[in-house]
């Protein structure tokens, strides 16, 4: 029993770091990272938990604390559009720019059911590599002001590790 303590206190430890960086994050690091804590202030099911995102408008030097509700997750880059900063959602993508990194980003755990209730979402696949596929992690839902069509026909994904 000591050593479930010792684990779970070192995940805890390890967890309430103010940003975790998406270099090297998989779907199952991902999806454990954001359901423990939801799991731990919550006490939900896992099986009926998913991730949804929040773009903020910091930098990460400008995080001094970890994230009260999920974890702040720097290093994320938008293919085929771009981040629209003042108007928090997304954007048409700069001529002659392949990648358009995003700001922070707040990943948590809410329910199947919450997260049904957000249409004005994009269901943004987030791979691990530019290789899609099979480095698939997990949909990031993002705020849009066009229908989602446009983004899906534009093949608009997050990457994690961009490789120039």
């Amino acid at each position: 029993m000591e050593a479930v303590v010792s684990t779970q206190s070192t995940w805890k430890q390890w967890y309430q770091r103010r940003v975790h960086g998406s270099s090297g994050i998989n779907a199952e690091y991902m999806e454990a990272v954001v359901s423990t804590q939801s799991t731990w202030e919550y006490m939900g099911e896992l099986d009926k938990l998913t991730i949804a995102t929040e773009v903020t408008r910091k930098q990460p030097d400008d995080i001094d604390s970890a994230a009260r509700d999920g974890v702040y997750v720097t290093g994320l880059n938008l293919e085929g559009a771009a981040w629209d900063e003042k108007n928090s959602c997304l954007g048409e993508a700069r001529p002659r720019e392949m990648r358009a990194p995003l700001p922070v980003v707040n990943c948590k755990a809410i329910t199947v059911e919450k997260a049904a209730e957000k249409r004005d979402k994009f269901a943004c696949p987030c791979y691990q590599t530019q290789q899609r596929g099979p480095t698939f992690v997990f949909t990031a839902p993002m705020t849009t002001k066009v229908p989602a069509a446009k983004w899906i026909l534009g093949g608009v994904v997050i990457i994690m590790d961009y490789v120039d």
